[in-house]
């Protein structure tokens, strides 16, 4: 049936599971991917896949979903910032709000001690009360900002972030649609580099195991994202 695509436009869910394997095409010995668009199957969904811890070996799982990402159990959750590491829109107001004030606190203190975040760069602080182990605050472009460079930056930006996760030996990482939002960088182009970015990073075993790449249409506050 006609369904929202994550793409974020209205597509049959066959053509989109397609396209998004048609990204994935000449690596599906080396990945899992799941495709769920309806929010009352998530839960059982997640579950699966973190029981399955079988499943996933000799390659990297990939799970592409529709949720609110403040509620996603995760060793990490990526946030959408700025260089100020200002959380005032979108998925980074979202996850400042749910982590509560200790996450905005622990931002502001980092920036005085190393300096505006660059575009391309990744840090971490507390997630507080989020349910996770850490949050990783990703600094990707500004749409019609960086001379044609989006996609480029934004992979930079991904790859940042999977390395950082990688370094910190945690085993299980979810994201939104990073710069799809306030920084306006057309959907297409972040999800093609979003999808570029994971399959580079798996070519080889990591400690990483899984990625989950949510939509975050269903977080409350957050217009789209994935």
């Amino acid at each position: 049936s006609d369904q929202p695509g994550l793409c974020g436009v209205r597509v049959g869910l066959e053509p989109w599971k397609a396209q998004v394997e048609k990204l994935f095409k000449h690596l599906h010995e080396r990945y899992q991917c799941h495709y769920e668009v309806d929010p009352c199957m998530l839960q059982s969904l997640l579950q699966r896949s973190t029981l399955g811890s079988e499943d996933v070996r000799g390659g990297l799982q990939v799970v592409v979903c529709q949720g609110d990402i403040t509620k996603e159990w995760a060793d990490a959750l990526v946030n959408s910032a700025n260089q100020d590491l200002d959380h005032a829109g979108g998925v980074a107001a979202a996850l400042s709000q749910a982590g509560g004030p200790e996450v905005q606190r622990a931002s502001i203190d980092l920036v005085r001690q190393i300096g505006r975040v660059p575009t391309g760069t990744v840090v971490e602080t507390t997630g507080g009360k989020l349910p996770c182990m850490m949050l990783l605050h990703a600094v990707g472009p500004v749409g019609g900002g960086v001379g044609g460079n989006e996609r480029p930056l934004l992979e930079k930006t991904v790859k940042a972030a999977l390395v950082l996760a990688e370094t910190l030996e945690l085993q299980t990482l979810a994201m939104p649609c990073i710069s799809s939002g306030i920084f306006s960088v057309p959907l297409k182009v972040c999800s093609e580099a979003i999808v570029s970015a994971v399959k580079d990073f798996g070519r080889e075993q990591r400690i990483l195991t899984k990625v989950t790449l949510i939509d975050v249409s269903g977080c409350p506050g957050v217009p789209h994202g994935w």
